[in-house]
């Protein structure tokens, strides 16, 4: 149950701030210089510019070329995927992939299979290819041929374009989501923040054999080396820098931020060896659903915000960073206490 704020942001009213697809929509319009929000090519060409002087240049301001696509296929490597937002000018032989994430991590070499499948495809045939990476802290890809950008970089274009629109109605929407922007930026900053400063003064203290490998927007992934009866993985089991079988996450992703709680989850990869009938990983658990790619063995959660707090206002109170480390701490205690029980 969603506990309904006062407010006038659209976004906020419909409750689809946190949501990766809505954000990806938004931004497939505001991309398209064709998508009737009357700001033309503003919001396009501000990016392109930052990036590439030459795509900028080869373009030569016939950005209404472009069409946009959303969710754009992708398959090499008997993998598929899709490229969240694909824009491509047949005329003037140009492609710009966004690839978005809000809470969430780029998996399974997605980065490096989406722009070998481009240039594979359309390089080859003497296409220029730009590709952004945009998450809310400005994550660094896994892949040097994405370029990252941040939210706190949308909003500064949201802001330029606004003497670009004269109807009042989408200046409203765009003003909405410019503010959105800014508000996930702000609270992807506030929860490294505390993450950060939970491992210094808890998990590196009470939790020696618990490394933080990955801190998204409001996600913190950890290895754990002390369970050892789990062999670790051919691959990188869909998270960069990574190779172990069992990961630990620290969470308040939508779901959490609804009820005000922040999770603890345990995680497994499906690797084929871990799968087959005897192994350490099926001795230990029993999953319903070995189809999924990810296995989630355990998750437990605790109220992090009292009733009726805001997320902006806990981490800004005095005692906020002491409350989430706090909590960490509880719910990391208690995912090794349920760990210990199934061994």
């Amino acid at each position: 149950m969603r506990k309904l704020t006062e407010t006038k942001n659209i976004f906020k009213v419909l409750g689809i701030e946190h949501s990766e697809n809505y954000h990806n929509n938004m931004l497939a319009w505001l991309f398209d210089a064709n998508g009737g929000h009357h700001a033309g090519s503003v919001y396009f060409r501000n990016i392109v510019s930052r990036f590439s002087k030459e795509m900028y240049d080869l373009v030569a301001m016939k950005w209404e070329s472009f069409t946009v696509y959303r969710e754009f296929p992708v398959e090499n490597d008997e993998k598929k995927g899709f490229i969240d937002i694909f824009c491509i000018s047949e005329e003037k032989k140009c492609i710009i992939c966004f690839e978005n994430k809000i809470g969430s991590s780029e998996h399974s070499n997605q980065l490096q299979r989406y722009a070998d499948f481009i240039e594979k495809e359309y390089c080859e045939k003497g296409y220029k290819a730009l590709f952004v990476y945009l998450t809310p802290n400005g994550e660094t890809p896994s892949d040097n041929r994405w370029k990252k950008m941040n939210y706190r970089d949308l909003y500064d274009i949201t802001c330029t374009a606004r003497g670009n629109i004269v109807d009042d109605k989408i200046r409203g929407i765009a003003e909405d989501y410019r503010d959105i922007l800014l508000g996930t930026f702000a609270t992807a900053r506030d929860f490294k923040d505390c993450i950060t400063r939970a491992n210094e003064c808890v998990v590196c203290k009470d939790f020696p054999n618990l490394e933080c490998v990955k801190v998204t927007a409001m996600n913190a992934l950890y290895k754990d080396a002390s369970l050892t009866c789990f062999a670790p993985a051919d691959t990188a089991g869909g998270y960069t820098g990574t190779n172990d079988l069992c990961y630990i996450c620290i969470k308040m992703e939508k779901a959490q931020y609804e009820k005000g709680t922040l999770a603890c989850v345990l995680t497994f990869t499906n690797h084929p060896k871990n799968l087959e009938e005897g192994s350490a990983f099926r001795k230990t658990f029993s999953p319903a659903n070995l189809g999924f790619r990810w296995y989630d063995a355990i998750e437990i959660e605790e109220k992090l915000l009292n009733d009726g707090e805001l997320l902006k206002d806990f981490f800004m109170s005095e005692n906020g960073t002491a409350r989430f480390a706090t909590v960490v701490k509880s719910l990391l205690s208690k995912m090794k206490a349920e760990i210990k029980g199934k061994d």
